[in-house]
């Protein structure tokens, strides 16, 4: 039996607070335009204070990404600015950050990697690859435009 097509993305941005998801085929990023945040229960090594990435693209999958360490309470307490830049090959998006630079007191944050596979009709999985080594899976929630 044949496989029904693909749904199709809603035009235009989607809601805040929508999960990703992918559109099929390679190249166009469009969809991507505006901020996700990336929770995935992250946890900074030396302050042990929890975590999220905010990767704000623009149309070409080019992205300004802050890692923001947040204080016990929940808000940010400082954030580590870096870049990205995304691609969407056979189906799948894959996001490579060049690691926070913190303010003087903090430790930086090593490069990641992020790769996104679709779902049929679903949100995507993704899953947040270090350079340890260590996958952990993660949702991207859209945030609305650029900030």
């Amino acid at each position: 039996p044949e496989e029904p097509p693909a749904p199709e993305l809603p035009p235009g941005p989607p809601e805040e607070g929508a999960q990703i998801r992918l559109p099929p085929g390679d190249g166009d990023l469009s969809f991507l335009e505006g901020c996700w945040k990336s929770e995935a229960g992250l946890s900074g090594t030396m302050s042990g204070n929890r975590l999220h990435y905010v990767y704000c693209f623009g149309t070409d999958g080019a992205a300004q990404v802050r890692v923001e360490v947040l204080d016990g309470s929940g808000k940010t307490a400082f954030y580590c600015p870096a870049t990205g830049k995304a691609e969407m090959k056979s189906g799948v998006l894959t996001i490579k950050d060049s690691g926070g630079k913190c303010p003087a007191d903090e430790p930086d944050f090593a490069e990641t990697t992020v790769v996104c596979s679709p779902v049929q009709g679903k949100d995507a999985d993704c899953v947040i690859q270090s350079q340890d080594g260590e996958a952990l899976t993660t949702k991207f929630t859209y945030q609305g435009a650029k900030r």
